[in-house]
């Protein structure tokens, strides 16, 4: 609850209308911050076509930045949080999030970097999203300097950067490119209208005295939108996405005073719909089911050819039989003809219903498990390897 002194305060502070320039030196303020000395960070930059994205990378501990220094730092097996500030798309930097993604960093343990996207008025919808986008593809295909694993990434932001965090998983799905595995969305804006025809009831109750106003993100929506056209886009307001199959798993924080509220819960709902979808349909319904034998006496004597030419070589072969989504068994059959000529030893059979395929976040969509399914895998393969 809120004290009625916070109320008051509040409330004084509450006014619709955004003067940039003014909102800008505003938010500088936050750039006063004495501890900022003490924090261990590193600035780089990735290339958005032409356009250069400053980005800057807060460590965890004194260790992990002076490896960083060295050239030793070994960050495969390192988590990192993509951060996206915001600000309506208007305001806010990296500067400004200096202490925010300070605190995360030590917090965490983990990386964090910290994205200076362009804003609007000057570059609207959706040169921000691009920069965005374009160090999201830096780091998750391995061309920035922490080369840390893809699945040990996550998409983080608050407000507009909860917007942008959204719309990039979107637009990584549909670019095919690379898919983000996991993100956190901190009241994030997916809608695009806060005047009185929003359809959802927060922008109502908490539109006016609680320092972020409808009248605000009504002006903030103005400036970063190009034309009426963007604000009906997806990438600009995900709520409207007809699609929300094949996202990240999500984690969507709310606040109950505040106007983004009943949309960022709105949002959660589409989206937990299309995973129960996508667990319940008719591929995973909890039935045994075998695949066709596709092993007759063609394709058993080619393999039986493949295994005399290793064995000349003496080349070690094992076969790994994919944990299908659709957890459909590969034929007994065709299993026990493949252990007969390479021996039991060296069949690993993961088809089927079982602890691999049981759980839909090991898998990016029907056709493609993540790499971090892939590993344990391996260490299944070779746990008596010497």
């Amino acid at each position: 609850m809120i004290n009625q002194a916070a109320k008051k305060i509040l409330k004084a502070l509450s006014f619709d209308g955004v003067e940039v320039e003014m909102f800008r030196h505003m938010a500088d303020l936050k750039r006063l911050d004495p501890m900022k000395i003490f924090y261990k960070k590193v600035d780089e930059k990735i290339y958005n076509g032409s356009h250069v994205v400053p980005v800057r990378i807060f460590f965890p501990n004194e260790k992990s930045f002076r490896e960083s220094e060295e050239k030793k730092a070994d960050s495969q097996e390192r988590k990192l949080l993509l951060f996206i500030h915001g600000g309506g798309w208007v305001t806010e930097s990296i500067d400004n999030y200096e202490r925010i993604c300070a605190r995360l960093a030590d917090a965490t343990g983990q990386y964090v970097v910290s994205v200076e996207y362009r804003l609007a008025p000057e570059d609207k919808f959706p040169a921000g999203l691009e920069d965005c986008y374009a160090v999201a593809k830096a780091l998750y295909s391995g061309q920035f300097v922490l080369n840390v694993k893809p699945e040990n990434i996550t998409l983080i932001g608050d407000s507009a950067g909860g917007n942008l965090c959204a719309a990039l998983s979107l637009m990584a799905r549909d670019r095919k490119e690379f898919m983000p595995s996991r993100q956190i969305l901190i009241y994030p804006a997916t809608y695009n209208d806060y005047t009185e025809k929003s359809p959802f009831a927060s922008v109502k109750e908490n539109g006016t005295d609680y320092l972020l106003t409808a009248g605000k993100m009504q002006d903030y929506i103005d400036l970063y939108a190009r034309n009426e056209e963007d604000k009906k886009n997806p990438y600009f307001a995900p709520y409207l996405a007809k699609d929300l199959s094949n996202q990240p798993d999500t984690l969507i924080l709310t606040c109950e005073f505040d106007p983004l509220r009943d949309e960022g819960e709105a949002y959660w709902e589409n989206h937990k719909k299309e995973f129960v979808k996508a667990r319940d349909c008719n591929y995973r319904n909890g039935e045994y089911r075998e695949g066709e034998r596709f092993l007759w006496e063609t394709q058993t004597g080619l393999l039986k050819e493949i295994d005399q030419i290793c064995r000349k070589h003496n080349t070690s072969v094992k076969i790994i039989i994919s944990p299908d989504y659709n957890q459909i068994s590969i034929n007994p059959a065709d299993v026990e003809i493949l252990k007969d000529i390479f021996g039991y030893e060296n069949v690993f059979d993961f088809s089927g219903i079982n602890e691999y395929t049981n759980d839909i976040h090991n898998y990016y969509e029907r056709g493609h498990y993540r790499p971090i399914l892939g590993a344990r895998l391996l260490q299944k393969v070779y746990a008596n390897h010497n």
